[in-house]
């Protein structure tokens, strides 16, 4: 039991780390899965594909120990495969993050690369059969593909799960609207998105850099992502809107208890005002904005400035988490107190 503005809550702080987690690692692996169907034609979304891939089992396998710290015992984590309900979001949710660790495992494999310097751990992944230098043409080509195929419709529906998981509780009027697992998909691919972008902008190489080709395909590359991530924050927003300006039109309980969340000197108007609309949409779209539009306009070089980018990616995160900290607290508060 967690304590929120006051009111105790059923779902508290691990509940809103395994959303988070969920939808990084859904929407990474969307974001793997279209990237290597479009180098196909574009021929330069390879490393964007393995960057995605690499991190998608990475916040799946944090998620399970949140859950099991959750649970605080491993044997109630593992009850819930053992009980069959297909009426219960839990169950089919629980079931889903398993089978997409699975497929999102392999599907990392088949991206790693050997490591440069000899020694025993290049020799115990050379006998796990990982390729020296991952392409879009190696050994792992047709398995990579086949699990971005299965990974595709797997990730959507591992993003939809948080979503699902608060709109089937019709007793809860934040949650009741049918928009709220749209929101939650698109707020999880804007993650996965601005995790790409923040580990590229990491992780360069330093080495990279004297390559013209390759300075070429990272600032291109770059550039797609945060164009990516402008689109769909920009849908966001207009989703979001509407969940505050038609959708309480029509729901007497939803009015009222938007108003007693996010106007001013409300319950959670800081959270929803400052972290959700200003850190995780204000900023992010100006600083994108900043960085895209001379190309847009005016068909100038895009330049990734590391600092803007990292900044742009981790407002991004912040927002986005705070999101599912008003969604899921919000829901609990109003719904408890009868608004």
């Amino acid at each position: 039991m967690n304590e929120i503005s006051g009111t105790v809550v059923l779902w508290g702080y691990h509940t809103w780390i395994h959303f988070f987690l969920v939808g990084l690692g859904g929407g990474t692996l969307i974001i793997s899965a279209v990237a290597l169907i479009l180098n196909r034609r574009h021929g330069n979304l390879f490393s964007v594909a393995r960057y995605a891939a690499l991190i998608a089992p990475i916040a799946i396998i944090d998620d399970a120990f949140v859950l099991v710290l959750e649970l605080h015992r491993p044997s109630r984590f593992l009850n819930i495969f053992t009980h069959v309900n297909f009426e219960s979001p839990l169950w089919i949710g629980a079931w889903l993050v398993a089978f997409f660790l699975f497929v999102s495992t392999v599907h990392a494999y088949t991206y790693l690369a050997l490591p440069s310097k000899p020694g025993r751990l290049r020799t115990f992944c050379m006998l796990l059969g990982i390729a020296e230098t991952p392409s879009a043409n190696d050994k792992h080509s047709r398995l990579r593909w086949f699990m971005a195929i299965i990974g595709l419709p797997l990730g959507i529906g591992v993003c939809h799960y948080p979503g699902f998981m608060m709109s089937g509780l019709a007793a809860k009027p934040l949650w009741s609207t049918a928009v709220l697992p749209t929101i939650m998909l698109l707020s999880a691919v804007v993650t996965g998105l601005a995790a790409v972008l923040l580990c590229r902008a990491v992780f360069r190489k330093q080495s990279n850099q004297s390559n013209q080709s390759l300075q070429r395909e990272y600032r291109e590359n770059n550039y797609r992502l945060s164009l990516s991530i402008i689109m769909l924050q920009m849908a966001e927003l207009l989703i979001l809107l509407q969940l505050l300006i038609f959708a309480t039109s029509n729901d007497i309980s939803l009015r009222h208890g938007i108003s007693k969340l996010f106007s001013p000197g409300g319950l959670m108007d800081h959270e929803f005002w400052v972290g959700v609309i200003g850190v995780g949409f204000v900023i992010p779209l100006v600083t994108g904005l900043i960085m895209t539009l001379p190309r847009l306009a005016f068909s100038r070089e895009y330049l990734a400035y590391r600092p803007v980018e990292m900044i742009m990616s981790i407002s991004v995160l912040i927002g986005a988490s705070m999101l599912i900290y008003v969604m899921l607290f919000g829901g609990q508060i109003i719904g408890i107190i009868g608004l």
